[in-house]
């Protein structure tokens, strides 16, 4: 290979090399695999949130969680899944403000000035969305563009999930814990 014309030499290689096909296709299976594992994980956060929540609160089924692991439908699935979460939350809340016939409490458990994640769960399936989009971006001639665009995505990714999940298990630590029977102070 000469030094002057290294970077044709590498793409007529790139281009005729029955190989390159076999790099992809694994490529892409471990990408699949990567996603479908973040989904999983994702789906069991979620599965641990909707369990706190009271069985008459649940707008979603515990089961009904998983099906964000399924690829490119489990997208669209993580906006349901975090919209059910937002009214389940309220659903819970706004009966835990519930008064009796002389106008007391009945119970002291509020969400404080919460929108129930619904911000952050926006956030989150917009950022999802870029990430499986850039994904997309295996199939042009730009390798270092391609690896810094997935990197970036995964990145902000996995931070607004973090900061999601956050905010979706504080409130989740308000609910008692139906188990424990205690109230949700009494532990962390």
């Amino acid at each position: 290979m000469n030094g002057d014309n290294y970077h044709d030499d590498i793409a007529q290689i790139m281009a005729t090399s029955p190989s390159v096909v076999g790099i992809l296709a694994v490529a892409v299976i471990m990408l699949i695999a990567i996603l479908s594992a973040a989904g999983a994980l994702v789906s069991f956060l979620f599965t641990m949130t909707f369990f706190r929540i009271p069985e008459e609160h649940r707008k979603m089924g515990l089961g009904h969680v998983w099906l964000i692991c399924i690829p490119v439908f489990g997208i669209w699935w993580l906006h349901v899944t975090i919209k059910k979460l937002a009214e389940s939350f309220e659903s819970f809340f706004r009966s835990a403000q519930a008064t009796d016939d002389a106008g007391h409490r009945l119970t002291d458990i509020e969400c404080p000035d919460c929108d129930y994640g619904i911000k952050a769960g926006l956030v989150l399936f917009v950022t999802t969305i870029v990430a499986h989009l850039s994904g997309l971006l295996l199939y042009t001639k730009l390798p270092m563009v391609i690896l810094t665009g997935l990197s970036v995505a995964a990145a902000a990714v996995t931070a607004v999930a973090l900061v999601y999940f956050f905010i979706v298990f504080r409130i989740r630590r308000l609910i008692p814990d139906p188990e424990l029977e205690a109230l949700p102070e009494s532990y962390i």
